[in-house]
């Protein structure tokens, strides 16, 4: 669970919703012996959304620097090389949607525990390797004791603000 692979759509999702609970325990695990791998083809991917006329052009810039940002703190390892095509031959059978092929193909190459995606034919893979959804993962990975430590002191000063401590106290 220490080596998650990131698809696209979770580069995506990370560098625009960091505010979020989930985007903040993901942002947390940063300074946990996690280490994050994606590919070449996941940030061309990536960037392809950031063409699409829905998103304004300093949207996408800051999405663009939240991902770069992962890349110069060294938790984020990009696979620079394509995989083997017997690799991609052996994966069409497992994986209905043939843009999910790479993704697999270069999670599987790189050695990682788990592809992270919110992408619905992904998740339901049958490649050999878990597929989940970042909230799960954050779920599963959270019974470690070195990552539930640094999430718990990460946390601490969240859960001081009054606004926890109204929501923990309840209707009064």
């Amino acid at each position: 669970m220490k080596r998650p692979f990131l698809d696209a759509d979770v580069l995506v999702r990370l560098s625009v919703s960091g505010a979020t609970t989930s985007g903040l325990l993901f942002l947390a695990t940063l300074n946990t012996p996690v280490q994050y791998v994606t590919s070449a083809y996941a940030m061309r991917e990536m960037y392809g959304c950031f063409s699409d006329d829905d998103w304004p052009p300093r949207a996408a810039i800051a999405c663009v620097m939240a991902v770069g940002r992962l890349l110069v703190s060294s938790k984020l390892y990009v696979r620079e090389t394509s995989p083997s095509q017997e690799r991609i031959d052996a994966l069409r059978e497992c994986c209905t949607d043939k843009k999910d092929i790479p993704i697999l193909a270069d999670a599987i190459d790189e050695g990682c525990s788990v592809v992270l995606t919110t992408d619905g034919q992904l998740l339901k893979s049958t490649a050999g390797i878990p597929c989940m959804t970042p909230d799960e993962w954050l779920s599963a990975i959270g019974s470690d004791e070195e990552v539930r430590a640094v999430l718990q002191a990460f946390a601490a000063p969240l859960l001081a603000l009054p606004v926890f401590q109204q929501v923990a106290a309840g209707p009064g």
